[in-house]
C-alpha cells in the first residue's frame, strides 16, 4: 500500500511539472507555479531589438538595440541622412514583479545622444531615470498558437522620467569650428495612462526560477498602416523583434 501511495505521488509531481512546462526554455522538472517563479526581483542580463518602416515595400527607417547589464547601445536611421545614436551606461535596470498582479520597473542610466541630418550635428549628455507601474497577467490560451500562461502581459499605468542636469552641443556642417554650446536643466517627466493604453504582451521563452527570457515579435501590414494619397495608396509595414533576458536578483 505504502509503495502504490509513493507511486501515485511521484506521477502527480511528473504531471504537475509537465503541465508547467510551456515555454521552449522552461526548466523539464519544476513544483513551482509559472506565478511563483515570475514573481520576485529580476536585473537585466541582455537586450537584443531591431525594428524597421516600410512604405510600398521600401524601408525608410529602422534601428536597433542592444544591452548589456552595464551598457546600452542604440540606432537609428533614415533613408535621408538623418541618423541618431545613443550609448549609455546602465546604473540599473530592474524589474519588480509581485505576486499581487503589481510589477514596476527602473532604468537608471547616464547617456550620450548623437543626432545628425545635413545641416548640423547635435551631441547631448545627461542622466535619466525612468520609473514604470502597473498591473501584470499571464495571457490565456489561443488556440493553435499558444498555450494558457505561455505570455505575459504588461499594463503600464503610471511613468516617471528624472533628467539630471545635461549639456548640449551644436555643430553646423557649414562652420564646425564654432560649435554652440548650452546646458539643459533638471526636469521630471510624469504621465498616467487608462488601464489598456499602454500595454506589452511577451511571449516567455524561459521561465524558471533564476532565469527568465521575454521575446515580442510584430509584423504589420494592415489598414493601420495605409495612407491615401492623389497619386495612389501608400501601404507600409512594421517590423519589430526584441528579446530580453532577466535574472533573479
Amino acid at each position: 500500500m505504502k509503495t502504490q501511495i509513493t507511486l501515485l505521488a511521484s506521477a502527480f509531481l511528473m504531471l504537475t511539472a509537465t503541465s508547467c512546462k510551456k515555454g521552449d526554455g522552461d526548466p523539464a522538472f519544476t513544483v513551482q507555479s509559472r506565478k511563483a517563479r515570475i514573481s520576485g526581483q529580476w536585473t537585466l542580463v541582455s537586450i537584443d531589438s531591431d525594428w524597421s518602416n516600410a512604405s510600398n515595400g521600401q524601408i525608410y527607417s529602422s534601428g536597433s538595440i542592444t544591452a548589456t547589464a552595464t551598457e546600452l547601445n542604440m540606432s537609428q536611421e533614415y533613408t535621408t541622412t538623418t541618423k541618431s545614436k545613443e550609448t549609455a551606461k546602465l546604473n540599473e535596470y530592474s524589474i519588480t514583479i509581485n505576486k499581487d498582479g503589481t510589477w514596476s520597473s527602473v532604468i537608471d542610466k547616464s547617456f550620450e545622444h548623437v543626432y545628425e541630418n545635413d545641416e548640423y550635428i547635435n551631441t547631448n549628455t545627461g542622466s535619466s531615470k525612468l520609473v514604470e507601474s502597473g498591473i501584470w497577467s499571464f495571457v490565456n490560451k489561443s488556440k493553435g498558437e499558444y498555450e494558457n500562461k505561455e505570455r505575459v502581459l504588461f499594463n503600464v499605468l503610471a511613468s516617471e522620467e528624472t533628467f539630471g542636469e545635461g549639456t548640449a552641443k551644436e555643430v553646423h556642417k557649414t562652420d564646425p569650428d564654432n560649435p554652440i554650446l548650452s546646458n539643459s536643466l533638471p526636469y521630471v517627466d510624469s504621465k498616467t495612462f487608462a488601464s489598456g493604453a499602454n500595454t506589452k504582451i511577451y511571449d516567455l521563452v524561459t521561465l524558471a526560477s533564476k532565469e527568465m527570457e521575454w521575446q515580442l515579435v510584430k509584423n504589420q501590414t494592415n489598414a493601420n498602416y495605409q495612407q491615401a494619397n492623389p497619386s495612389g495608396i501608400y501601404e507600409g509595414a512594421y517590423v519589430f523583434s526584441e528579446t530580453i533576458t532577466w535574472k533573479a536578483r
